[in-house]
């Protein structure tokens, strides 16, 4: 499967909102409100993901200390979910940060997302912490 990625427009708000409200939200107990996630999309880089000229999903990244990618959100929509898109998403995640003399990506996932869990575990994330219902996770990374 073939992804294209453009760059959110803030046109793009209420689409990205709602998705994560919507596949996000299951996990916690917390609201998720537009004003956390105009917050965090302020501070990150966000590209919208396009299949076959449909919408799917989004990824929110931005650069965290002096050597690492922090990726904030990567929401899929569900029809969108199990077939390797992430996987795809992470490796071009991996280039990127590569390119750009990063060390390592981190995240931070529910602890009740067990799909993102186990899909972040597969691609070579360790978990480095575990606290208030969240795991922070961390891939290091090495050029070849």
């Amino acid at each position: 499967m073939r992804l294209f990625l453009r760059r959110a427009l803030d046109q793009d708000f209420n689409y990205i909102a709602e998705l994560t409200r919507e596949e996000i939200g299951r996990y916690t107990d917390k609201p998720i409100t537009d004003r956390l996630i105009q917050k965090k999309l302020n501070k990150n880089t966000t590209y919208i993901i396009y299949s076959r000229m449909k919408r799917i999903g989004f990824v929110s990244f931005r650069k965290e200390r002096q050597n690492s990618l922090f990726l904030d959100l990567m929401v899929l929509e569900k029809r969108a979910q199990h077939k390797g898109i992430g996987q795809k998403i992470l490796k071009q995640l991996s280039r990127y940060a590569l390119k750009n003399d990063l060390e390592a990506i981190e995240l931070q996932v529910f602890e009740r997302n067990i799909p993102a869990i186990r899909a972040y575990i597969k691609y070579g994330f360790e978990c480095t912490r575990k606290q208030r219902g969240e795991w922070s996770m961390k891939k290091s990374l090495t050029s070849r």
